[in-house]
């Protein structure tokens, strides 16, 4: 049975996070609008890593076929991010839709920095000649938005390149789009490995805005034998997404490390002074704390038969790393190496690889 994957890309974008440089690198020439220095991250590139970036970006997937009448399974490929072409106005390599992952801003009550939320709706969609995003569109050397159309100027460095407008003084919004190719950068990555998806990032000085974009894969078909035929489950996504963490409370444990999980039956409640864009209920971790509350799983979106979900602690000012929640016979993406026949919870959403950082339950 065919069907159609999302890409993959990391580790979530986190309901609030670390994000390394994508609110910062892309605008370093936007000089009309006020930006907001940000001392969470340094920048990071395949060619010169740096050991304190953290960042995220969030997992997109799909579903695998468990049925041992299946043959065959749908994996996912992405072309190769060509930027010369981009450059000259041909986006034939980045060509279909993109899908948001996360997205943040530089104001939020009580917070400082740019904060970021998990997941997202908006699309960008890509034709040969044309990338339209929610306000705007990008033709050639040209951004055309509500206002006025703005000749771009493109900067190509650290293994990506930025189209930026040229005259930034002349525009009431400035805007700036980031081309990241897979294997070109260390921003997104929640432990300094590079990254392994094409990622697009769009900013706006309206609201300091940055949504971050995923590419959706063209299928692939292949034998179906990575996945096993009958698998069983005992987690319940619907119930998690609705604060209901009984399917998820147990000792889940990963045999590469050795390290355990322990999710208990007990739930903390959003405090007043966090942001009512996080999710309001976490499920707790046991013996882990931080400025006196507890760690906790927040539920997040569910993408295509798993959760992308955040590891993270109402006490941190901003925190968090991305989680994936991922029933039996759900396989990730196509290089997913877990072992699909179980429950199971990948920290960093697979980014920096899926079996070195699954945690199986145990009871």
């Amino acid at each position: 049975m065919k069907v159609t994957k999302l890409v993959s890309f990391t580790a979530a974008i986190l309901s609030v996070f670390y994000l390394a440089a994508c609110s910062k690198e892309a605008h370093d020439s936007n000089t009309s609008s006020k930006k907001e220095n940000t001392s969470l991250v340094k920048k990071g590139s395949a060619s010169a890593k740096s050991s304190s970036v953290k960042g995220a970006a969030s997992s997109q997937t799909k579903e695998t076929s468990t049925s041992s009448e299946n043959t065959s399974e749908d994996k996912t490929t992405t072309t190769e991010m060509d930027l010369a072409q981009i450059k000259a106005g041909d986006y034939t390599s980045i060509e279909g839709t993109w899908h948001e992952i996360g997205h943040g801003r530089n104001y939020v009550p009580g917070r400082s920095g740019t904060n970021y939320q998990i997941g997202g709706n908006d699309v960008l969609q890509i034709t040969k000649d044309t990338l339209k995003a929610s306000g705007m569109s990008m033709s050639g050397q040209t951004l055309t938005d509500n206002n006025k159309s703005s000749e771009l100027r493109f900067k190509q460095e650290d293994g990506k390149l930025v189209a930026e407008i040229a005259d930034p003084a002349s525009v009431a919004i400035n805007w700036s789009v980031t081309f990241y190719p897979k294997n070109s950068t260390y921003d997104f990555s929640s432990d300094g490995r590079v990254n392994k998806q094409n990622i697009i990032v769009v900013w706006t000085s309206n609201n300091q805005y940055t949504q971050i974009f995923a590419q959706e894969a063209a299928e692939a078909s292949t034998e179906s034998s990575d996945v096993p035929a009958k698998t069983s489950s005992k987690l319940n996504l619907d119930q998690i997404a609705n604060d209901n963490f009984s399917s998820l409370v147990g000792t889940w444990k990963n045999p590469v490390t050795g390290e355990t999980i322990e999710v208990t039956d007990k739930v903390e409640h959003r405090p007043a002074d966090v942001p009512e864009s996080i999710a309001p209920v976490g499920a707790v971790i046991a013996g882990q704390e931080h400025n006196g509350h507890p760690n906790v799983i927040l539920p997040g979106r569910i993408m295509d038969g798993y959760m992308l979900a955040t590891w993270s602690n109402y006490g941190a000012a901003l925190g968090g790393s991305p989680l994936t929640i991922v029933p039996a016979g759900v396989k990730e993406r196509a290089d997913d190496d877990s072992d699909t026949t179980k429950d199971r919870l990948i920290k960093g959403g697979g980014q920096a690889g899926f079996k070195e950082n699954a945690y199986y339950r145990e009871n």
